[in-house]
């Protein structure tokens, strides 16, 4: 009969912390920019919100209401309030804060993760910040303004730089641009209609969790994505024309 192995009783000696190598950091990787047109989708976006400022006149909640604004959730035939609400603005001040806005945010999404996908989250931000806006507070006075979807491609673009920033290293840069995204976020996000600017950055955060960025996933995939959301930015204009 054999006999047990002897059991080694002697201590583990556990190198020391300067013996310990250092891991090596992962690799500084610049953030993706995309090809498309920027200024001008902003541009174009600003005319058309200041041409139904004019139209709708200064400070005139009837008219708002009779043009498109939100006051109360809407019945089914008027479901397109949703959207239109979100290219009504009350006044010049109103219309000039929300365009410096998206001047901030939308130049971010778009160079992160291309114009089409970025029209998308604008398109979704419009919805979802007008339901959280009358099922969180229920307004007793006619809301309307384009900072909920502002807001989405804000929460889009920080959820994507966070989604870099946990697989490679940011340059310096860039990790200021996100702190600065970030306070910028912070700054208007309980201002004004707050329910509408947390509905819509929770819902561009959503997607920003999920969406390809610019250099990567399938350019057809893009392209229908952008239709999608032009098509989510238009037709409830189409509708509102035609409805009795």
């Amino acid at each position: 009969m054999m006999g047990a192995a002897p059991v080694d009783e002697r201590p583990e000696i556990l190198p020391s912390p300067e013996e310990v190598p250092d891991l090596p950091e992962p690799p500084e990787v610049p953030l993706p920019s995309s090809p498309d047109p920027v200024w001008q989708p902003i541009a174009a976006l600003t005319v058309v919100h200041a041409a139904l400022l004019r139209a709708t006149g200064f400070h005139d909640p009837e008219r708002l209401v009779e043009v498109g604004a939100l006051s109360g959730w809407p019945p089914a035939a008027e479901a397109y309030r949703l959207v239109t609400a979100n290219f009504l603005h009350a006044d010049l001040a109103h219309l000039a804060a929300n365009t410096a806005y998206l001047v901030v945010f939308g130049l971010a999404a778009i160079r992160l993760f291309g114009l089409p996908w970025s029209a998308l989250v604008y398109a979704v931000g419009a919805v979802a910040s007008s339901a959280a806006s009358v099922l969180i507070v229920p307004w007793h006075i006619p809301s309307v303004g384009s900072s909920g979807c502002v807001f989405a491609l804000a929460g889009a673009t920080i959820a994507g730089r966070l989604r870099l920033a946990a697989v490679s290293r940011l340059p310096r840069r860039e990790r200021w641009r996100l702190a600065g995204l970030a306070a910028v976020l912070a700054s208007g996000a309980l201002s004004a209609n707050w329910a509408a600017h947390l509905g819509g950055a929770f819902a561009g955060s959503v997607l920003g969790l999920l969406l390809p960025f610019a250099d990567r996933g399938s350019p057809r995939a893009a392209r229908v994505a952008g239709a999608i959301g032009l098509a989510a930015l238009a037709l409830p204009w189409v509708w509102r024309i035609v409805s009795p």
